[in-house]
């Protein structure tokens, strides 16, 4: 029904869902999901009206609509759709008393105790004197406990509150009610259509409170009644808007329950629950009968409430009695009105008023028991039955067919299966001729046997979820089997997009034989399902035995209510609803259902439910009562078929018989007269049964019955032994709060009772009968106490004085049952805002674009601060909670970029390495992934957050995912300004990025990059001159400054509906709230159109929202330029040739893919958009050859080249193709000018002649159109080309540039060619023209004099430069060139002068001094590559096999100590490492390649604070501390070099020998057995004993496990311990060795290596037993070194062997090296692994630190090969 109809309002009742209405609810209140337009809904808040135009969809109809709208979960319409959800009260103008919601709705009297017994006096008199320590904490709640008093003597006093009635409307009253409760609404005053009484204005003018969890209402409505179907002109209703969620707290636990996974999750959905009651008690608003259902819930477990205003009011009359006319009808009557009123709810979704205040008012908890009971005796019907267990699982009949109810396939229909046989004959058979088995699923008999095994098996060893089933009831299914009465549209939607009426099943069997799934209730009860609305399907066809549809429902139900079904219908509910959807009862029958198996965590509106988790017993039939009983007829006849024996006759003889061969015998004449004559002395040797009949069946029935109903429904004698104290009445409001909290937490067992009892009163005393001491077993722990004190207050052994109340929950950790962390204020509280200003957003305007940047900057700004401020508070299960909405803003398109800027640091420090990577790492590459960067983005390009993004991530992580991301940006990928150029882009980890096909010759729409204003600033951007900073230099932390936005935040939550026109303000926002924001004076923000422009003056800003940027200041190209040269210091050589300078020469390609477009300039040259994205990329390819010399060139730029243009000649020219050559061409152009001369000679002839030049010159000259974008490309290439030869010719001088006239020449005959129409080819005209000949000639004039093609090569020379104006040049002659004998300027050849023709070229010193081709000064030279440095980079460049092959290759020393070195410890990034040494030091080391081999480098920072030697040292990088040992813990700050403190374990006289850095904590080992955990944050630290005896000996090493979960100890005796880090539990020790444990590592969680004095290397299972796995062969001395590099191990011996397994396995490979003398002197004391640089520090006895390569096999290729 359209509630919009009843006030003449004209909504398409399409675009309405009514949602299925709550047991015992009130009958004038609906709730329906409505779809609307966002400006629709907007008009409605701003008007307070509706409008009389309803906008309907564009492109869906209104079934389409419809169909959305019945799925659920309600997928958006489209970005100006909202759905919402609406409740329609419909009340009258009768006068009624009501209790005023500003007075108290509860009284309550405390009885005086009677005369006390001794026993019981004594017992008073304790618990008094402790009643007294109390006193205070009593007192404290005393405020809000108005109900009662109870003084210190135990004396009761009564005290009454005074009930205030107000008499007045239910209208006037809901209209007061609404507004208490919206405090921000509209007043109804406006809205009411006819005037409002007077007793609106005598409301008490007080303070309006707030509730949390409350759903804000969009718009409030009170519309009168016009429809002529009113039944009264007084009749009005309300109608109230919320945001409509879709998911509840009851989906949650009941189809999600591995959602909550962890004990913090549930206790933060109760604190909500509960601050939510009190908020309600708090505003004096009765609490009506809430249920998990009236609770929705997000994704992140936020909870929102849409108010039952029908209950309330319900609730809040006064005065009445309950004038039942039906208190005499029997129990029966009721459970049989109870049942239809249930089946006319599922089927039709709705029920008659009558019943449903029969509901509401005398329901009782035991209605199911008694359900069930009468289902077994026989009195409800199969049907009935069943349709209530599906009302159980929340299945209705409302077209949605993810809760629609299911029946089950009685039949195959081949039989009309005529239940009534006679029970007298023998040979009963239960599954006759027709009928289904119902002890199987239908989807097993469906697919067999053999293929659920197959499935099972099959899912297990592909690593997937092991089921059988994948539902119940699919969504193709149901459209098939409701096909004829679906619209086509729909079923083309759901079944199949091609309408195909041949498809669907043509008879109700061919569909049973068909489908694997269970039956639905339309087929046993409405014949219309079979009639075809559409012309071109027929209607579903019957069965033969079957005369119509009508017949054919009714046959249909008599066969679902005969005897064969009722026998064994309890097996199909076991299956459907019972005991075997899990546990083994379900893999035993083939069961397993995939949504109860794939421990799913997120939210789900629908699902396989169980209700039952015992076997279900039978229902009384006459065909059971066969089976378990046997007639005395029947063994009559047995008796007289069977033959009598003497007694005399054998065992033998009597056990051989045969019935069959005895009955033969007795067959003859005299046989009769020999029984009768002999029947008195005869003995029957064996009693012959009936097959079918089990004399045990009734006590089996009998025990599953009483096994069901005591497990489901407690019903058994409870003996309960009652205490002296007189515990105190527990309030309402705990009463609901102990019923919501038993369903929370044990839904799978109180579900039937939570579905279908509503009244808390009755639902609370089932529970407390049901909580017993077995109960409370399966409570989780945090909730035992908690149903102690609510349900069993005298079972507590330390039970509180104090009084049950709800403040008395919320006291927190220290008085509440319940230990809430002291933090969940706090988080509510920040949560709360933030959804608020959710609620701003989401009915918006979003073209409004200036008041969603303001919102969405103010929302992050306020959640950033807040959750700053507390979450130094937060353990690492409220991380948990907070994380989802971390991850809803880094998700967020709006809110991404500034909520990562703020909170990725902070919130990946305090969640660890490990957990960033998996949730925070996706949603970062996300942002840089995306094609269209504005000027917000700018920020997360600079080097702070690149910065902070290897610090968190991990350098690996950060090259693995961000290296090609930035290398992008510097290309113009990020720097897009036009949001309507969307076509698809080619990255850089694309397969083949030359394997893309063409784009034609469409001209690309894509905008150059604007060069950046001289006047801005960047942050940080100091220039690349100087040298790269240390490691230990990071960004300020931001100011307190750029959250002072709670002014701000407060204004723009008074208006939650948003502004009601385009302003460029908030609402409550003044000028100089947006000044602290930095939004007016920062940003110019200017309304044109739909668009906005903004530009910043000064700082990066945050601005969020989808616009379109005038980027005038901000250019991410150079941003990202600057930050990888910056990255190319820290990286070192050869990780910079790995990451950065391979993807640069692979960026050239994508730089001019689809941007060849280009024009000719005034000095002949051409150019083209590419070149502009390729500027900055050469720019960083020359940085980088600066850096680390001139081998980049040699060895990576020019063999690219080579590769390149050879794969080039021998594959079909395409567009990715063209684009790689134009782009080698610009970097050889690069290259040839920043080459040294020698270089350059050295590679002149080969490769540079033979397979660069030539080539080139060969794609310009070919007159075949290879080119598939035209001439232009050809063009470039030629122009680059020519600009080539003369910066050759310049660099090698003029005796050798007669190597290059070959070449000059070549170009010049196809100038012949062109301009004597020797070629056909159209571009040819094109690309040899006079900008091409002006170009070649100035060039290349002396190598073209006296040759055939001078002539034609001067005259288009002076060509040109007539048309464009330019100063022309003096035709050289042979007189002119003797008389100029001054040789051209050459850094390398002779200088003689010969027959040379010179001409005078005009002066370009100025414009050489800003030309590209002019080469830089060259910087320092103290990184360049030199010795084994380049040895070593040159090897890794070119290496593509990984396994080791040691070679002593010496690339560093490191000098400094003058001790021993104890212990090396590398930082994540590889550009720096600590060191520890017995000279009392540890120093601090940069690690950057300085000089060759023989280069000694000093420490960068000494810490000398330590007393003794130095044991270990490590560092914490998600804390940046850094911390040593020499017995007592030194924690310092290495970034600004000062101590933090030492921790002197005073009580412990043992000292810290090793140390080990866990996410936010240290791990110490202590030579007395002992383990020490310190948080470095507070200090604090606590101690773990081992305790395994004195016979241990010491601690001497210590690992810790990859997961930070185990700790593993190696003691002197051989002895190895393990600790769990999580609880403190010693989980194992055991002898190991028998030698001293030198050194542990932990390859896995269950995967421990250990070396001993004994020589040996073993591999233990440390969590299977500590089982000995392996031991690894090969070394024959001691290892005091162990490094593990992916699968292969390193280890180091005493005798300075450096040894290698090639998997950790005991048949790997092993290969061992001695160091040599002029390697490495002295004694190796401990070794270390960089594993990405795959090098390895070595410390010696003397103090010195060694750099060692570990040389790999080379591949047979080398070098590094194009990706073509």
């Amino acid at each position: 029904m359209n509630p919009f109809h009843n006030v003449g309002i004209s909504i398409p009742s399409k675009y309405l869902f009514t949602l299925p209405r709550p047991l015992g609810s009130s009958g004038g209140e609906q709730r329906f999901i409505l779809a609307a337009q966002i400006p629709w809904v907007r008009e409605v808040m701003s008007e307070n009206k509706v409008p009389p135009k309803f906008p309907i969809h564009d492109d869906l109809t209104d079934d389409d609509v419809q169909a959305h709208l019945s799925q659920g979960n309600c997928q958006p319409l489209g970005p100006n759709w909202l759905f919402l959800h609406l409740t329609v009260v419909k009340v009258s103008s009768s006068v009624k008393c009501f209790q005023d919601f500003n007075t108290s709705l509860r009284t309550r009297a405390i009885h005086s105790q009677g005369k006390l017994t001794w026993p019981q006096l004594v017992d008073f008199i304790g618990e008094s004197n402790f009643n007294f320590l109390w006193e205070q904490p009593q007192l404290s709640l005393q405020a809000e406990q108005t109900n009662s008093n109870i003084d210190g003597c135990g004396n009761s006093k009564k005290k009454m509150e005074i009930l205030e009635e107000v008499r007045t409307t239910e209208k006037n009253y809901l209209s007061n009610l609404m507004n208490h409760v919206y405090p921000n609404a509209p007043s109804l005053a406006a809205v009411a259509t006819s005037p409002v009484t007077a007793s609106q204005d005598q409301v008490r003018s007080e303070e309006k409170t707030s509730i949390s969890s409350l759903s804000p209402a969009l718009a409030i409505l009170l519309l009168n009644g016009t429809s002529p179907m009113s039944k009264s002109s007084d009749e009005s209703y309300f109608f109230v808007l919320n945001a409509f969620v879709p998911f509840t707290l009851q989906d949650c636990v009941k189809f999600s329950p591995h959602k909550l996974n962890s004990h913090l999750k549930y206790l933060f959905i109760l604190y909500q629950i509960l601050q939510f009651i009190s908020d309600l008690r708090d505003s004096n608003i009765p609490a009506w009968d809430l249920g998990l259902g009236d609770f929705r819930t997000d994704e992140c477990l936020y909870l929102s409430v849409v108010p039952k205003f029908g209950q309330i009011l319900g609730l809040s009359e006064v005065n009445t009695v309950n004038d039942r006319s039906d208190l005499t009808v029997s129990a029966d009557e009721k459970i049989l009105s109870f049942v239809k009123s249930v089946v006319n709810y599922v089927r039709r979704g709705g029920m008659s008023q009558r019943l449903e205040s029969e509901v509401a008012h005398g329901l009782e908890a035991k209605v199911i028991s008694s359900i069930v009971k009468h289902w077994c005796e026989g009195i409800i019907s199969n049907y009935d039955y069943i349709m209530v267990l599906n009302f159980l699982c929340g299945r209705i009949c409302d077209g949605n067919p993810n809760f629609h109810p299911v029946f089950p396939w009685v039949t195959d229909f081949t039989t009309s299966g005529q239940p009534h046989q006679n029970p007298g004959q023998s040979g009963h058979t239960f599954v006759g001729l027709g009928w289904r088995d119902l002890t199987k699923s239908k989807f097993r008999l469906n697919k067999g046997e053999r293929q659920l095994d197959l499935m099972f098996e099959e899912a297990g060893n592909h690593n997937s979820v092991p089921h059988h089933v994948t539902d119940i009831l699919s969504e193709i299914t149901f459209y098939v089997y409701k096909a004829r009465q679906t619209p086509k549209e729909i079923l083309c939607k759901f079944v199949r997009p091609k309408w195909v009426p041949a498809e669907y099943p043509i008879s109700i069997q061919r569909m049973q034989e068909w489908t694997p799934d269970e039956c639905i209730p339309e087929f046993y009860d409405d014949p219309n399902i079979f009639k075809s609305i559409h012309p071109d399907l027929a209607d579903l066809q019957v069965p033969k035995w079957s005369k119509s549809a009508e017949d054919f429902i009714y046959r249909h139900r008599q066969l679902l209510e005969s005897e064969m079904v009722s026998a064994k219908l309890h097996h199909w509910i076991d299956l459907t609803f019972g005991f075997k959807l899990s546990g083994n009862a379900a893999v035993k029958s083939k069961n397993i259902y995939l949504a109860l198996a794939d421990n799913h965590q997120q939210l789900e509106k629908s699902g396989i439910l169980q209700i039952f988790h015992t076997p279900h017993p039978p229902r009384k039939c006459r065909l059971r009562e066969i089976k378990n009983t046997v007639t005395f007829a029947e063994l009559k006849r047995l008796r007289e078929a069977d033959p009598l024996e003497d007694t005399t006759a054998t065992a033998e003889t009597s056990d051989n018989r045969s019935p069959t061969k005895a009955a033969g015998t007795g067959s003859s004449s005299n046989s009769s007269a020999t029984t009768s004559q002999s029947v008195n002395s005869a003995v029957w040797k064996n009693i012959s049964l009936p097959k079918h009949y089990d004399p045990m069946g009734f006590l089996n029935d009998l025990e599953v019955s009483l096994n069901f109903f005591r497990s489901h429904f407690n019903e058994e004698p409870q003996i309960r032994l009652l205490g002296l104290k007189n515990r105190e009445e527990i309030p309402d409001q705990v009463k609901l709060f102990g019923c919501l909290l038993l369903e929370l937490t044990l839904t799978s067992k109180f579900s039937h009772i939570s579905s279908v009892v509503t009244s808390v009163q009755e639902k609370f005393d089932f529970y407390k009968k049901a909580v017993n001491n077995a109960l409370l077993e399966s409570l989780p722990l945090f909730a035992k106490r908690a149903v102690q004190a609510i349900f069993l207050p005298h079972t507590l052994e330390y039970s509180l004085p104090l009084q049950i109340s709800l403040s008395l929950f919320l006291k927190g950790d220290r008085l509440s049952p319940l230990a809430f962390p002291r933090y969940f204020p706090d988080v509510l509280k920040m949560v709360r805002t933030l959804r608020n200003f959710d609620g701003l957003l989401q009915t918006s305007e979003p073209s409004d674009t200036i008041y969603r940047i303001k919102v969405q900057e103010l929302k992050v700004k306020s959640f950033s601060r807040d959750l700053i401020s507390i979450l130094n508070l937060i353990d690492e299960e409220g991380l948990e909670i907070i994380l989802p909405f971390v991850i809803e803003l880094f998700h967020h398109p709006e809110t991404r970029v500034l909520a990562v800027w703020n909170l990725f640091c902070p919130i990946s420090r305090a969640i660890g390495r490990k957990k960033s990577i998996d949730h925070l790492l996706l949603p970062i590459v996300q942002i840089y992934e995306s094609d269209y960067h504005s000027e917000k983005h700018l920020k997360l390009f600079h080097r702070s957050f690149l910065l902070q993004l290897m610090s968190c991530f991990g350098l690996q992580v950060f090259l693995e995912n961000f290296a090609t991301l930035l290398i992008e940006a510097i290309g113009g990928w990020k720097n897009s300004v036009d949001t309507f150029d969307t076509r698809p882009r080619t990255h850089l980890n694309s397969t083949d990025i030359l394997e893309i096909d063409a784009p034609g010759t469409s001209k690309c729409t894509k905008k150059l990059p604007p060069q950046r204003a001289e006047s801005e600033t960047v942050v940080g951007g100091e220039g690349m001159d100087q040298v790269e900073p240390e490691m230990f230099l990071f960004e300020p932390e931001t100011s307190a400054s750029d959250y002072e936005t709670e002014g701000v935040i407060l204004s723009a939550l008074q208006n939650p509906r948003g502004p009601t026109s385009r302003s460029p303000s908030i609402s409550g926002l003044d000028n100089s709230s947006a000044k602290s924001l930095n939004i007016s004076d920062d940003m110019d923000l200017t309304t044109s159109g739909s668009s906005i422009t903004i530009g910043r003056a000064s700082s990066f800003g945050s601005v969020i929202g989808p616009v379109l940027i005038n980027k005038t200041n901000t250019d991410i190209s150079e941003m990202c330029c600057e930050s990888i040269i910056w990255l190319a210091h820290r990286l070192g050589p050869v990780l910079s040739a790995k990451f950065i300078s391979r993807n640069l020469l692979r960026m050239l390609t994508l730089c001019y893919y689809g941007h060849l477009e280009g024009n000719v300039g005034s000095g002949g040259s051409v150019s083209c958009e590419g070149d502009e994205y390729a500027n900055r990329v050469l720019e960083c390819l020359i940085a980088i050859s600066d850096l680390y010399g001139d081998c980049f060139i040699e060895r990576q730029y020019l063999p690219y080249a080579v590769d390149l243009i050879h794969s080039a000649t021998i594959k079909k020219m395409n567009g990715s193709v063209e684009a790689a050559i134009v782009g080698v061409g610009s970097l050889l152009q690069k290259v040839f000018v920043h080459m040294p001369d020698a270089l350059l000679l050295s590679q002149l002839r080969e490769p540079l002649m033979t397979a660069v030049l030539a080539p080139l010159v060969t794609f310009i000259c070919t007159d075949s159109p290879i080119f598939p974008s035209g001439a232009m490309p050809r063009a470039l290439l030629a122009s680059k080309t020519v600009a080539m030869l003369n910066a050759i010719r310049k660099k090698i001088g003029p005796d050798l540039s007669q190597h290059l006239k070959p070449l000059v020449l070549q170009i010049c005959s196809t100038f012949h060619a062109v301009f004597t129409s020797q070629t056909e080819v159209p571009e040819m005209k094109i690309v040899f023209g006079a900008s091409l000949a002006y170009e070649s000639y100035l060039s290349f004039c002396d190598l073209i004099l006296g040759t055939d093609f001078e002539t034609l090569i001067r005259d288009l020379y002076y060509k040109y430069g007539l048309d464009n104006n330019l100063s022309p040049v003096a035709v050289p002659t042979e007189k002119s060139s003797k008389k100029r004998l001054d040789p051209q300027s050459s850094s390398f050849g002779s200088r003689s002068f010969g027959n040379r023709v010179q001409i005078e070229e005009p002066d370009n010193s100025q414009e050489n001094e800003s030309s590209p081709e002019a080469p830089p000064p060259r910087k320092d030279t103290t990184r360049h590559l030199k010795g084994n440095w380049l040895i070593y980079w040159d090897h890794e460049v070119g290496r593509f096999e990984t396994k080791f092959d040691f070679k002593q290759i010496k690339l560093q020393n490191f000098v400094g100590h003058t001790g021993a070195i104890r212990s090396i410890f590398v930082l994540n990034n590889e550009n720096s490492f600590l060191t520890a040494s017995k000279d009392k030091c540890v120093k601090l080391f940069s690690l950057r390649n300085q000089g060759d081999e023989t280069t000694t480098t000093s420490s960068q920072w000494t810490y000398s604070n330590h007393k003794k030697s130095v044991l270990s040292v490590i560092f914490n990088e998600p804390l940046h501390l850094a911390a040593s040992t020499d017995g007592f813990i030194h924690v310092w700050d290495p970034f600004v070099g000062k101590i933090v403190r030492i921790l002197d374990q005073k009580n412990s006289k043992g000292i810290i020998c090793s140390l080990k850095s866990l996410e936010n904590t240290f791990v110490g080992a202590g030579i007395d057995s002992t383990v020490h955990v310190i948080d470095p944050r507070s200090c604090h630290s606590f101690e773990l004993r081992i305790g395994i005896g004195q016979n241990s000996g010491l601690v001497r090493c210590m690992s810790v496990s990859p997961s930070r979960q185990f700790i593993s100890v190696g003691h002197s005796s051989g002895m190895i311990s393990i600790l769990d880090l999580r609880n403190g539990t010693l989980l194992g020790s055991w002898k190991a060795h028998e030698g001293e444990i030198l050194q542990l590592m932990n390859s896995s969680d269950n995967r421990l290596i250990s070396s001993s004095f004994d020589q040996n290397i073993s591999v233990w299972n440390i969590l299977d037993d500590h089982r000995l796995a392996f031991h690894m062969r090969g070394p024959t001395e001691p290892v005091h070194s162990i490094s593990a590099y992916e699968n292969e191990l390193i280890t180091c011996t005493t005798s300075n062997r450096i040894g290698v397994h090639s998997y950790i396995d005991p048949n790997s490979d092993f290969s061992s090296t001695r160091l040599r003398s002029d390697t490495f002197k002295g004694i190796v004391t401990t070794m270390t692994l960089l594993p990405l640089n795959q090098i390895l520090l070595v410390g010696s006895d003397s103090g010195t630190v060694t750099l060692l390569k570990l040389q790999q096999k080379l591949n047979m290729f080398g070098g590094i090969h194009p990706p073509i």
